[in-house]
């Protein structure tokens, strides 16, 4: 006990969130490739082999994302194994999640320092809960999602660094890693912007300093210059304009849906208490006092909270005929959890001591509703992934790929076709590179 003493808060949220992802993995994880995994995934491995890999390769569009930050993750695993392992790829990326989880938790209790050791502790371990329910399984059981840790990451590095600047580097520094978050996921695109933001309330703040003005000035021009080159090189593919909000009408039912997570009226009520507190604080200093005397983690916290709620706004348009609560977007509005604890906390106002708890009950009811909706649909895909190993294990046992086929009529395999999936595993120049299929044979 007196070692446990010693370790770090977030080493030890590190390892638990890793063991809980490792447990989920050793039950559920499926050594095959997973939907997309089989065209841009195997066309990636394919270039790294044969050498035709190329920046414009890197940063070619997959669907509306660009994901140069997974291709490069992904890829070297790939050269280190010397081959393609999904299920090695699932406990090598749990790694990213347990830092991402960890870093979020160490800047929690950093700007609630002021808290009671109590409620410090309460707030660790209902964070530590939270982020080892399984409910974003389409990232953490499938190794081409993991572009939501690196659109996470590469977002909230970034605005705490920027929130805290006080030289030229390591504002370059922060703006240079947002830059790099549209390279993430199409969604990163809004880090820049929400950037912008901070670095206007950092300009703002009257402590600030007429040289760190002009940095942070620069840093904006910066950002606006990258957004227009981002936006002009921004890909809309044309299947996916059935998804779209086609009216205002379905966009508000998306944006209630999507406001509602983890469960109605739940989501509603902790987006309602989180701008009455901010809102409280405008009223009793008024919005220019309020403005001025920002702490470096007000402003981060802030900038969190806008770009979660413009986050929220775009899967709601772009998403309004798909699944708005899919289990892949719930790593995303779960950024509402620390948003809540930090807003409580005695730094950032003073607040009765059971409306910290009543906010924290609501979490807990609306991620009861949540995580049942989850487990079923877990259940389901590892149903299908399980399907469609057998399937193609019986296809390989017959050398046929009518057999593959036949068993993935109405897309119960994948969204790819058995002449993709018998293409990669027989034809393509990474044919001998999976090392998945000793599983099959």
């Amino acid at each position: 006990m007196q070692i446990l003493r010693r370790v770090p808060t977030p080493v030890i949220v590190f390892f638990t969130v890793l063991a809980a992802q490792w447990f989920y993995i050793a039950i559920w994880g499926v050594d095959l490739p997973f939907w997309d995994s089989w065209d841009a995934e195997a066309i990636w491995y394919e270039e790294l082999l044969t050498g035709n890999y190329s920046l414009s390769s890197l940063l070619a569009a997959h669907n509306e994302h660009r994901i140069a930050y997974t291709r490069l993750f992904n890829g070297l695993l790939f050269l280190i194994l010397g081959g393609w392992s999904p299920l090695m790829l699932l406990y090598a990326q749990s790694f990213i999640y347990a830092i991402y989880v960890s870093m979020l938790l160490a800047w929690t209790l950093k700007d609630i320092e002021h808290a009671s050791h109590k409620m410090q502790v309460g707030i660790v371990a209902a964070l530590t809960f939270l982020h080892c329910l399984p409910i974003h399984h389409q990232n953490f059981l499938n190794g081409f999602q993991n572009q939501f840790y690196f659109l996470l990451i590469s977002t909230l590095v970034s605005l705490r660094l920027a929130a805290s600047a006080q030289s030229l580097t390591t504002a370059l520094v922060a703006t240079a890693m947002s830059l790099t978050a549209p390279f993430a996921m199409a969604g990163g695109i809004i880090t820049l912007p929400v950037l912008a933001g901070v670095y206007v309330l950092r300009i703002l703040h009257k402590s600030t300093s007429a040289v760190l003005r002009k940095v942070f000035l620069l840093q904006i021009l910066l950002l606006s210059i990258g957004f227009i080159l981002h936006w002009q090189n921004a890909v809309f593919p044309e299947g996916h304009k059935a998804l779209r909000a086609q009216n205002i009408q379905e966009f508000f039912r998306a944006f209630y849906t999507v406001f509602g997570w983890p469960a109605y009226p739940v989501g509603w009520l902790l987006w309602g208490y989180l701008l009455w507190r901010i809102g409280l604080q405008i009223r009793t200093s008024g919005l220019w006092e309020y403005l001025q005397n920002l702490s470096n983690a007000h402003i981060f916290w802030l900038g969190v909270a806008i770009w979660l709620a413009l986050q929220s706004i775009a899967i709601a348009y772009s998403r309004c005929h798909a699944d708005l609560i899919a289990s892949r977007y719930e790593i995303i509005y779960a950024l509402i959890f620390p948003l809540i604890f930090v807003f409580n906390g005695k730094h950032f106002g003073e607040l009765a001591i059971k409306w910290r708890y009543a906010a924290i009950a609501a979490i807990m009811l609306g991620l009861s509703v949540r995580l049942a909706r989850d487990l079923r649909h877990m259940l389901r895909g590892h149903s299908e992934n399980i399907y469609a190993m057998e399937s193609l294990k019986l296809a390989l046992r017959a050398n046929d790929k009518n057999v593959l086929a036949e068993r993935s009529k109405n897309g119960s395999i994948g969204y790819f076709t058995a002449d993709r999936i018998w293409y990669v595993v027989k034809e393509s120049p990474i044919r001998d590179k999976h090392l998945w299929r000793e599983n099959l044979l």
